[in-house]
């Protein structure tokens, strides 16, 4: 309840050097299997975050954690159903005992404050240390760079309005 109401809104989940969401924009298949992950009472993982600069859009960016922070957010505002008890729901359609229990999900957050971009890195790639980081999202842990802004921005595919680009 208090990731949801007091940080989920004021953290950036897509910071320019975090992993682009995985899920196809009408599938949401990781997003839904975080989701119900969590009313399976399965731990989702520790969500990272750091402090943002005063004056910043947000009051903190996401290190780690980007799939499970997005998915939550996503889950919140009705975009996609979930699987429980057979039936498909949405969180608008959730029960007072199944909301009682999302809202009452305890989510390990780490917060550490105004770190440097070499500091995201060496602390995104420590948390993933188990999962071997390569070259690229080495690259992008450092945040807004223009060695991996300009690699971003030419790997990368986006869409406006339904319509898929790449550059």
């Amino acid at each position: 309840r208090q990731f949801i109401k007091e940080m989920i809104a004021d953290t950036n989940c897509q910071p320019i050097g975090q992993r682009l969401p995985v899920d196809d924009i009408d599938d949401f298949t990781k997003s839904r299997e975080i989701i119900e992950s969590m009313f399976d009472g399965i731990s989702i993982g520790q969500i990272t975050l750091t402090r943002t600069a005063s004056g910043e859009m947000y009051r903190f960016e996401s290190v780690d954690g980007g799939h499970r922070k997005r998915a939550i957010k996503r889950f919140i505002s009705n975009l996609f159903p979930i699987r429980l008890n057979g039936k498909l729901k949405k969180f608008k359609d959730l029960s007072k005992d199944e909301l009682n229990y999302f809202s009452s999900y305890e989510i390990i957050v780490a917060h550490y404050e105004h770190l440097t971009n070499a500091e995201k890195s060496e602390l995104f790639q420590t948390i993933n240390f188990i999962t071997p980081v390569n070259h690229q999202q080495r690259m992008n842990a450092y945040g807004d760079t223009p060695f991996a802004n300009l690699v971003r921005g030419l790997v990368r595919t986006f869409h406006v309005n339904g319509v898929y680009f790449s550059n």
